[in-house]
């Protein structure tokens, strides 16, 4: 409830939530594991204050004291093998979440195509998702692949100019990534990604969007004799949403070079260069059941660092490069 005197938003909520987990192992690498927990996700004061912010025009949010909580049931399935003999990976999972007074954005567009955007409880949402991840060495080529697959099924509503519109959102990625495996001068890994997001609504098929991020990314680091390190990573990304014919291609260049200038190995400098192709657009994509947004900002383009560091111990070697794949898989 709010105190309209003291402008205080006051909410109490209670709820039952029951866990319980089990782990089965048939080995000392492979083990089956089962989780389920529940959760009482709060709103935050960000969507209980009835405050309009206006910062962006076209897109107005206004919060809503009269929230209550979301109430998530989530169970989880999984299953690991690792071979220690031929360092191989199979990993698999499923998961199921629940939840009831889902909370979401209600949407109104004006006829000046301004958002207004207030965040509501919902009828119950289920998400259904699922991971298979397997590595493994080809030694004869001296290589380790990487492959990641997943998918995503989520049934929920979607409100829309006060009305409601039942929505299925469909989304599957893919990840490939080799690598090198002796890494003592040269550690390289190359790899490519994708996602891919469909909302398609069962009443209205002028709502259906879809939502596509692609990745093309190469990285490698070279060690000369513990005294010179070199590193460098490159990303081309292609980001494409049906709302918008336009294709926005991001070509992003890092590099740096590190270099020990003391014979005891405690003074170490280096100097690095990130966007050397000056491309960087600073886009950040986003995709929700009911929109997906495509934010361009102003970025700084290509800059250089300098740095001197001291240690009084003294640099080790470095232990190999460490590999940023930039996103989640």
């Amino acid at each position: 409830m709010i105190n309209e005197n003291k402008n205080n938003i006051n909410n109490q909520f209670k709820a039952f939530l029951p866990n319980a987990f089990l782990t089965y192992r048939f080995g000392i690498s492979e083990n089956l594991n089962f989780n389920y927990f529940s959760e009482l996700n709060e709103p935050a004061l960000r969507q209980l204050q009835p405050i309009v912010n206006n910062s962006n025009p076209l897109a107005i949010y206004q919060g809503n004291p009269n929230l209550r909580p979301e109430l998530m049931h989530m169970a989880n399935l999984s299953y690991m093998k690792y071979s220690a003999f031929n360092f191989t990976m199979l990993y698999a999972s499923m998961q199921m979440n629940y939840t009831r007074q889902k909370i979401k954005e209600s949407i109104i567009i004006d006829s000046a195509l301004v958002r207004y955007l207030t965040p509501v409880n919902t009828n119950n949402e289920t998400t259904l998702s699922g991971r298979l991840e397997f590595d493994t060495p080809i030694r004869p080529m001296k290589i380790k692949i990487r492959t990641v697959l997943k998918g995503n099924y989520n049934k929920a509503i979607s409100v829309i100019n006060q009305l409601s519109f039942p929505t299925d959102r469909m989304a599957y990625g893919f990840h490939l990534a080799i690598e090198n495996r002796n890494k003592d001068i040269v550690d390289a890994i190359v790899g490519y990604r994708i996602s891919q997001t469909q909302s398609r609504s069962t009443q209205n098929k002028d709502l259906n969007q879809s939502f596509n991020d692609q990745t093309v990314y190469a990285e490698m680091g070279l060690n000369f004799k513990d005294w010179v390190q070199f590193k460098s990573n490159f990303d081309y990304q292609l980001i494409q949403s049906t709302f918008s014919d336009m294709k926005f291609f991001v070509p992003l260049w890092t590099a740096s070079l590190t270099t020990i200038i003391s014979k005891d190995k405690k003074w170490r400098i280096s100097l690095s260069c990130f966007d050397i192709l000056n491309k960087n657009k600073g886009i950040r994509s986003l995709a929700q059941a009911n929109y997906s947004d495509i934010i361009q900002s102003n970025v700084l383009g290509r800059y250089f660092l300098l740095g001197i560091a001291y240690n009084l111990k003294g640099f080790k070697k470095p232990s190999g490069l460490v590999i940023d794949v930039k996103g989640n898989d």
